[in-house]
């Protein structure tokens, strides 16, 4: 029979991670969409009512692939794609030494308007990334996101904070503010970042299979 969550008893439920704590690689929306498939209940609705965000992070977690995600007053638009582009193996991630509490990032996102000029630039870029065959143009998109996420949280970005003379991108990765960045390869890369005192770095092939 299907198992429920009973309101007269206490659980303790003990969870394994493959990789560091601080690592931010989803763990809590893993958890959440897995305690609700255990619970039978719905998994949206139990982040929804313990983490907060858009869901995004659940649909992650319930899909076998690279997804697009949309979620508007009605619903909420998942589609899975094939993200591979030929230049994947340029891609580098780097752990920003901290762990980033995502529920100040939400509310950040949360407090500011939203207009619908804003939401058609983000799905355009979007698109754009998703049919992207050159990684300069990939570079120029990554930058330009960067650049209004900024102007709308009103805060800098990642690169203006730790790394301002990187002579690439820096694209942050989820909330804003901790965890991992990505960036692209360039002559020097490794010494650029260990000398900033950042020395975990990862490429595709290490986080994505």
């Amino acid at each position: 029979s299907d198992i429920k969550f009973r309101s007269d008893s206490c659980y303790y439920l003990k969870t394994n991670l493959q990789f560091p704590a601080d690592y931010g690689l989803g763990s809590s929306s893993t958890l959440m969409n897995n305690l609700a498939d255990w619970a039978g209940i719905d998994a949206f609705e139990l982040n929804e009512l313990s983490l907060g965000g858009s869901g995004y992070d659940v649909a992650v977690a319930k899909s076998k692939s690279a997804i697009l995600y949309q979620k508007t007053d009605r619903e909420r638009l998942i589609k899975a794609v094939d993200f591979n582009p030929v230049f994947k193996n340029e891609f580098i991630f780097i752990h920003l030494n901290q762990k980033q509490d995502s529920r100040e990032g939400i509310e950040m996102y949360r407090a500011k308007p939203k207009s619908p000029e804003l939401i058609e630039a983000f799905s355009w870029i979007t698109e754009e990334v998703m049919t992207c065959e050159n990684l300069e143009y990939f570079s120029q998109l990554m930058e330009v996101h960067e650049r209004k996420l900024s102007n709308f949280l009103g805060i800098k970005t990642v690169k203006e904070k730790y790394f301002e003379n990187c002579p690439v991108f820096v694209k942050s990765l989820g909330a804003w503010g901790g965890d991992f960045v990505m960036s692209r390869k360039f002559l020097g890369f490794e010494d650029y970042f260990s000398g900033k005192g950042f020395h975990r770095l990862f490429s595709s092939d290490d986080l994505i299979s």
